[in-house]
């Protein structure tokens, strides 16, 4: 989070335009944490938020997979959960903003993860969007925010140029989609080998 919210002041380096993060609606319904998720530039992620961005010509960082995404996480696996996540294409076509996808290494190994009570947390996630991950660093209960790596490799994908179009049809929808994960899975097996996984392999569901 720290990351593409510009914290870490690595997005500036590579895009200089107006952007807002979207983050889970339930969180904004947190005091304190609303409050921080709002000095860090991040919006509700429901669809009427983003489309109100996207009129006001800011650029959008969604992560696609979500909650169910985050429950699939385990160290040395590689899973992204887009298959059946068509919003965010759909969001591009009506308002002609190209698509742009990025993979980030090292993200599933800074942590331990544990499957306790996996199948209550997906059933929040399925009826609450409401993700609760169980993770800990080296240090347990000392200081589990604490990572097991100090390094993220960002890599960002070939932009994907869209077309304006205001009432796209399903085989629009899905052709730019198909176009999406093509690039993503391109973007991996480029640059897996020189950010240290040779041998691993993108997993989409």
């Amino acid at each position: 989070m720290l990351t593409f919210t510009d914290t870490a002041g690595f997005i500036t380096k590579v895009y200089g335009g107006p952007k807002r993060d979207l983050a889970a609606s339930v969180l904004f319904a947190i005091p304190f944490v609303r409050e921080g998720l709002s000095l860090l530039g991040c919006v509700d992620a429901s669809k009427p938020t983003a489309e109100y961005n996207l009129r006001k010509g800011r650029s959008l960082l969604i992560f696609v997979g979500g909650e169910k995404e985050q429950l699939m996480t385990r160290r040395h696996e590689h899973k992204v959960v887009v298959k059946s996540r068509q919003g965010f294409v759909r969001l591009a076509l009506e308002h002609g903003v190209d698509l742009v996808p990025m993979y980030v290494f090292g993200e599933n190994d800074c942590y331990h993860l544990s499957t306790f009570l996996q199948g209550p947390r997906e059933w929040l996630v399925k009826n609450f969007r409401i993700g609760l991950p169980i993770a800990w660093g080296p240090l347990y209960f000392l200081c589990p925010f604490w990572p097991l790596r100090q390094k993220l490799v960002v890599e960002i994908g070939k932009p994907i140029k869209v077309q304006k179009t205001e009432n796209p049809t399903p085989e629009q929808v899905d052709e730019l989609h198909s176009a999406f994960i093509k690039e993503l899975q391109r973007l991996f097996d480029r640059t897996k080998a020189g950010n240290g996984y040779p041998d691993a392999k993108l997993e989409i569901f």
